[in-house]
């Protein structure tokens, strides 16, 4: 009899153990998942705290979208303002990312609805001014200020003469997602 429950209760026994490594298996999963979804709420509370003004400052200062037309408008705005001349402007050319997702597994029973795509892109820009000196400072802190990023990669000027207006050249990028 004792070979008989061995042979018999052996495989039993293995099986019953399976079920219970499954088990705790899956008890620890559920609470993983209940900890990740209570950061989630947290999160989520957090995001709704936001105002609406405050959503707009980030909008505006890292726009959805390149915006070039509306940042054309604001260099020329600034420009009238601080007495600087624009003489051009050349708005480098940029290529949307595409992302790739062919040949990456994709869960059971998920959705597949691509996420928009939220990484930050670069948008470079040179712009051509002459003026003063003094109205110069006063364009560069005007884009300083600017709520919309701008980051200045380098600046070069010349003097066509004796005379106070000098001619800047200002190669420059800002961010958009």
């Amino acid at each position: 009899t004792l070979i008989v429950e061995l042979f018999y209760f052996g495989p039993e026994w293995q099986a019953f153990r399976n079920v219970q490594n499954n088990i705790n298996d899956l008890t620890r999963i559920s609470i993983e998942l209940d900890e990740i979804e209570q950061e989630r709420d947290a999160l989520i509370e957090l995001i709704n705290t936001i105002s609406a003004e405050e959503l707009e400052r980030i909008n505006t200062s890292i726009p959805e979208g390149a915006h070039a037309a509306d940042f054309l408008v604001f260099l020329e705005q600034i420009t009238a303002e601080q007495g600087v001349v624009l003489k051009s402007v050349d708005l480098a050319s940029f290529t949307e990312e595409k992302r790739e997702t062919a040949g990456q597994p994709v869960p059971g029973g998920a959705i597949l609805t691509p996420l928009p795509d939220r990484t930050i892109k670069e948008f470079p820009v040179t712009i051509q001014i002459s003026g003063t000196y003094e109205a110069f400072k006063q364009f560069l802190e005007r884009l300083e200020n600017n709520i919309r990023i701008i980051d200045i990669d380098s600046v070069s000027f010349s003097s066509p003469g004796d005379t106070t207006i000098m001619n800047f050249s200002i190669k420059a990028k800002t961010y958009y997602q």
